[in-house]
């Protein structure tokens, strides 16, 4: 490539031919020391005018080195100095033009290296002039290297210098450049992690994306998805939508507590998902309240041996039996004793028998025959979920006559007593063994028999 040699006729010349002559108000151009202004005659000249006085050179490493120098943008005065304040006007806008020739023209090879300032003068250096003076830094950026020096063998102020070339660091890629040519590096072809072609420009680092390989989620063996990459918050929730369970895996889900009227029963508690059967008996074992919540406890019926009195008493609490009164068949006779006491004294009663002989009641042991009286007998049995078949044995306070079965919802399907079929009405007796079929029970049930004894 042939670099053009800057001097400083070829800087001069530059602003003189690039800006000082195609400036519409820049009439004439002038450079020389400062002292040379001073002999300068404004008569007969052209104004306005531009003159460059230089003040110093700075040798640089890779310019053509930097010019500093004060520029004057001057005009000639009235002699009642009328038109001072055009001059100023106009010579300060030709400045602005040059500064901004210089910052903004990259094709004239120059960089403004200060901030100029303009200074008004007034007939300093020549009489009847006025206008503004700027210094100016000016580095001249063409190539300062070997190739610039003049050495012998060189012509017209030119030499030509070889071609660079440009390599990476494992010699995969090179490039040809004309000497103070410029390379644009082509992008770089980064293959990525999942085989993806990424282009980059030159020197730029790259980052490969994280690939994660897909994990399977599961809970308790069921896969309910798949994952790549960040997290995933499994929520456990009850059907309420509360939060439950350890934060580990396993999560814990804790147990239920049990509570019956408000008070927490020790010792019980209820796994996650899983049922408990709480049982209702009274002091005997037997079965009492309603399936529901709460469970009411129905009132128990407190009568006499023969059905003459009775009365309804709240669970769980206590009725004071009336007295029994005692009287004879005309009344003859009355008294009152407190019910189930210890003893009553009865006084000897003279009786006709069926014969027409007559007595005395004795004091204690008359043997006396009664209509037997017939009481209810109640059997029940407990049905768990699951079961499909009941057995129980006849003991002498169970024994009867059973004339009602009430299958408590179940389908009964057989009747056995000590393994003959029976139809209701039946008889049982002390040891015998009643055995009852039914389908598999859905849920808890009660079988009951009901009879006389």
């Amino acid at each position: 490539m042939a670099i053009q040699l800057y001097t400083y006729n070829s800087f001069i010349d530059t602003i003189e031919t690039s800006f000082a002559t195609p400036h519409l108000q820049v009439e004439k151009f002038e450079e020389g020391f400062y002292d040379d202004m001073q002999s300068f005659e404004t008569k007969d000249e052209r104004f306005p005018m531009m003159w460059i006085v230089p003040t110093s050179y700075i040798h640089t490493e890779h310019s053509s080195g930097i010019y500093n120098m004060r520029v004057y943008f001057l005009d000639i005065l009235e002699k009642d100095d009328s038109n001072e304040r055009d001059i100023l006007s106009d010579t300060a806008s030709i400045a602005r033009d040059f500064t901004n020739w210089v910052r903004l023209n990259e094709a004239n090879g120059f960089n403004l290296l200060n901030t100029p300032t303009s200074t008004p003068v007034k007939s300093v250096l020549m009489g009847y002039t006025a206008g503004w003076y700027t210094d100016y830094q000016i580095e001249l950026t063409t190539e300062g290297s070997d190739c610039a020096i003049p050495f012998i063998g060189t012509t017209g102020g030119t030499i030509t210098c070889p071609d660079g070339t440009v390599v990476n660091s494992g010699s995969t890629y090179s490039a040809t450049v004309p000497s103070d040519g410029q390379l644009i590096l082509p992008n770089i072809p980064n293959v990525d992690s999942d085989g993806t072609i990424v282009l980059t420009p030159a020197q730029t680092p790259f980052t490969a994306t994280t690939l994660y390989n897909p994990v399977t989620e599961q809970i308790n063996g069921v896969t309910i998805g798949t994952i790549s990459g960040g997290t995933n918050n499994q929520l456990i929730q009850n059907t309420v939508g509360n939060l439950i369970g350890s934060e580990a895996n396993p999560s814990i889900i804790p147990n239920s507590d049990v509570y019956i009227n408000s008070f927490l029963v020790a010792g019980v508690g209820i796994p996650a998902t899983k049922d408990i059967l709480i049982r209702v008996h009274n002091t005997t074992g037997g079965t009492v309240g309603t399936s529901t919540i709460p469970s009411i406890v129905g009132n128990s019926i407190v009568r006499n041996s023969n059905g003459t009195y009775s009365a309804s008493v709240i669970a769980e609490e206590s009725l004071v039996l009336p007295d029994t009164n005692i009287f004879s068949s005309a009344s003859g006779f009355t008294d009152s004793t407190p019910s189930v006491s210890t003893g009553y004294t009865i006084n000897d009663n003279v009786y006709t028998n069926s014969d027409g002989s007559t007595g005395n009641t004795s004091e204690y042991g008359q043997l006396i025959v009664c209509t037997p009286a017939v009481q209810e007998l109640y059997i029940y049995i407990d049905v768990e979920t699951g079961d499909s078949l009941s057995t129980i044995t006849i003991t002498s306070e169970s024994a009867g006559d059973i004339t009602i079965l009430s299958d408590g919802g179940l389908t009964i399907t057989d009747l056995q007593v000590n393994s003959t079929s029976v139809n209701v009405p039946f008889t049982i007796v002390d040891t015998d063994v009643v055995e009852i079929t039914y389908d598999v029970a859905a849920s808890d049930a009660t079988i009951t028999l009901t009879g006389t004894y």
